[in-house]
């Protein structure tokens, strides 16, 4: 959440994939939509998440592309205060 809560509309952010290195940037996507979550604290950073929904699906079996793996909500991955 702490990235776009800076933000000031959708229309003025894009999203690159494919890549951790800036000068090769693979696939570039528009953002629809953020939501972040409703308890997200700037403070502490406690619920430091965010969603963000792109305009257009990427292909998921392209070859740089990996998919993130979330804990189940009920595991405890992390102790308070590891962020």
């Amino acid at each position: 959440a702490h990235c776009v809560e800076k933000v000031s509309s959708v229309s003025a952010a894009n999203i690159f994939v494919g890549s951790i290195a800036l000068s090769q940037m693979n696939y570039q996507r528009s953002i629809s939509r953020i939501t972040m979550h409703p308890n997200y604290s700037s403070t502490t950073f406690l619920n430091d998440i965010a969603i963000i929904k792109l305009s257009s699906p990427l292909n998921l079996n392209a070859t740089d592309i990996d998919r993130v793996c979330l804990p189940n909500v009920s595991s405890t991955f992390l102790a308070s205060k590891e962020y």
